[in-house]
C-alpha cells in the first residue's frame, strides 16, 4: 500500500501503534478510577495518557498529509 511512500508509511505505522498502546494504557487508568482509586492519585497518568492520544492522533495527520504530498508530486511527473 505504501510501496513508494516508505517515510510515510513507516510513520503511520508507528503512529497507530503509539495510539493502541495509549489506548490500552487509558483504559487501565479509567479501570482503575472506576475502581475506586481517588481521582487525585490517578490525575497525572490519565491526562499524560490522553495526551498521548493526542499527540498520535496529530502525528498520523502529518503522516496522512506528507503521503498525499508525496502521492500527488509523483502523479505531477
Amino acid at each position: 500500500m505504501f510501496g513508494k511512500l516508505k517515510m510515510a508509511g513507516n510513520i503511520l505505522i508507528g503512529a497507530v501503534v503509539v495510539l493502541v498502546w495509549g489506548c490500552i494504557r487509558l483504559v487501565k487508568v479509567l479501570r482503575q478510577l472506576d475502581q475506586g482509586v481517588p481521582y487525585a492519585k490517578l490525575q497525572l497518568q490519565l491526562w499524560n495518557w490522553a495526551w498521548v492520544l493526542i499527540a498520535g492522533t496529530a502525528v498520523i495527520l502529518v503522516a496522512l498529509t506528507v503521503a498525499i504530498i508525496q502521492k500527488h508530486r509523483a502523479t505531477k511527473r
